[in-house]
């Protein structure tokens, strides 16, 4: 079970898949990373994915952790 806790210490769970985002995400941090190593760290190869699973995932996460999804600062895009 994974989860997190927020500055009011109310729990935020989150699925595996999240998880293994954040937990990519923290391990390479001031980094930019692409959709495709994204999917290298937290999926295994035998996994079937799809293009937008990153993108899911991201959102979702974002939803969770930032204080402002619409306009996030853990987590940015940078396009091209």
């Amino acid at each position: 079970r994974c989860e997190l806790s927020d500055p009011q210490r109310n729990t935020v769970p989150l699925t595996q898949g999240e998880y293994g985002l954040l937990l990519a995400l923290t391990q390479n941090a001031r980094r930019v990373l692409s959709r495709e190593q994204l999917l290298e760290l937290t999926h295994s190869e035998s996994a079937e994915v799809f293009d937008r699973t990153i993108d899911v995932l991201i959102m979702r996460l974002r939803r969770k952790i930032e204080v402002n999804p619409h306009q996030p600062f853990l987590i940015e895009a940078i396009r091209g």
